[in-house]
């Protein structure tokens, strides 16, 4: 089950928390949160609204004008390529006309309505999509502030700290829906073995079954691998192949069964990195595309290609080996397939060991290299060679 404390708000700690996203932009932790929602409790949201007001900086407020222009920035509803200056320009002269109606004494409440309402436009043509990325911002808001531990006011947007992080651990079950769609945060996925109470032993939770959404922000998915099978007895193995959309970052752990554990990565968009990492068995990325989560195909040179301190010669003799196969639909620069860039990372902590590395280029020719620099001279002589890639850079680190 994922752990997401804003699934679980009353209607008062989510209208409190609105309210105190559309005045000042911030989480406010759990102290300040149940204290307003205890006095909510004894009075009224709209009440505890319009005290809000004032914490309100002076030149926030100083006209209902202003005090709009700052709401609608903190609601999210600020010029974007989904978002017209005019439009924009409509939402600000909505609320200050709210404003103007309520009186000054009002002015906090009027917030909240106006949060409320602009949380419900998630299918208006217009804010939609405004109004879809401040709900998952709220949503963060009271992730934070549910936590006990969280005593403390946190800026995400202005104070230079970090977004919050939601983690989401999966299930041997079926993980898709509400439970498994990810913040305004930076989210992370987690997939562990997980024990099989059916079938027994144990099996992935990251599954063909499985539809993760990571939402705004910069979001990760790591996961430990073994092969995926239909039935219960072990037999009839398939290649691993969830849907993943907005996790950017994707990391493997092949555990080693004697087999080649296989991802195939067809319905994974918007990925900008994907690898092996801490792998004791083999691995293959297949089917690999650029396309954003919209459809659109990116440049190869958008994806990174890692291999993170995996299993050498000297532990057991069979070192784990990473292939990773792109779809040759997306060897991509601009709108051609030429000139493609593929950057290739690998960071060992091993003395000069050796390196078993396999990277196929869209089915054309594939290497096995086992050390560092051998890698680089023949990921270059392979882009002489081969006109699709005018320029191929690697780094590998060793420490």
């Amino acid at each position: 089950m994922a752990l997401s404390l804003g699934s679980t708000a009353s209607t008062t700690q989510t209208e409190i928390t609105r309210v105190i996203e559309g005045l000042f932009g911030v989480q406010p932790g759990s102290t300040i949160l149940s204290s307003f929602v205890a006095s909510a409790e004894g009075s009224s949201t709209g009440a505890v609204a319009n005290s809000l007001m004032q914490y309100v900086d002076a030149a926030d407020k100083a006209s209902e004008a202003d005090l709009a222009a700052v709401v609608a920035a903190n609601f999210g509803i600020v010029e974007s390529d989904t978002l017209s200056a005019d439009a924009v320009t409509e939402a600000v002269d909505f609320v200050t006309a709210q404003l103007v109606a309520a009186g000054e004494v009002n002015w906090g409440s009027t917030v909240l309505e106006m949060a409320n309402l602009f949380a419900g436009l998630t299918a208006d043509a217009t804010y939609g999509a405004a109004a879809v990325a401040f709900n998952d911002v709220v949503l963060a808001s009271l992730d934070y502030s549910l936590d006990a531990d969280n005593t403390e006011i946190r800026d995400v947007t202005g104070g230079g700290t970090t977004t919050a992080t939601t983690t989401f651990f999966l299930t041997s079950g079926t993980d898709r829906g509400g439970d498994f769609n990810g913040t305004s945060g930076n989210d992370e996925f987690l997939a562990y073995i997980e024990q099989n109470e059916f079938a027994g032993g144990v099996s992935n939770s990251l599954s063909s079954a499985d539809h993760l959404d990571g939402g705004a922000g910069a979001d990760s998915l790591h996961a430990e691998l073994t092969q995926e099978f239909v039935g219960v007895d072990g037999h009839d193995e398939i290649d691993v192949q969830p849907r993943t959309t907005s996790i950017e970052t994707v990391t493997i752990e092949a555990r080693d069964d004697n087999g080649t554990v296989i991802l195939d990565a067809k319905h994974m968009t918007a990925i900008e990195e994907i690898g092996s990492a801490l792998s004791d068995g083999d691995l293959v990325i297949e089917n690999l595309t650029t396309l954003t989560d919209a459809g659109v195909a990116r440049n190869t040179e958008d994806l990174t290609i890692t291999m993170d301190h995996t299993d050498n010669f000297n532990s057991d003799d069979d070192a784990s080996d990473l292939t990773v196969y792109f779809d040759e639909d997306y060897l991509l620069s601009g709108q051609s397939t030429g000139g493609a860039t593929l950057t290739v990372q690998g960071l060992l902590c091993v003395q000069l060991c050796v390196l078993a590395f396999q990277v196929d280029f869209g089915g054309v020719q594939e290497y096995f290299v086992r050390h560092p620099v051998q890698l680089l001279l023949r990921l270059f002589q392979y882009s002489s060679v081969h006109p699709l890639f005018d320029f191929i850079s690697g780094h590998i680190f060793l420490c």
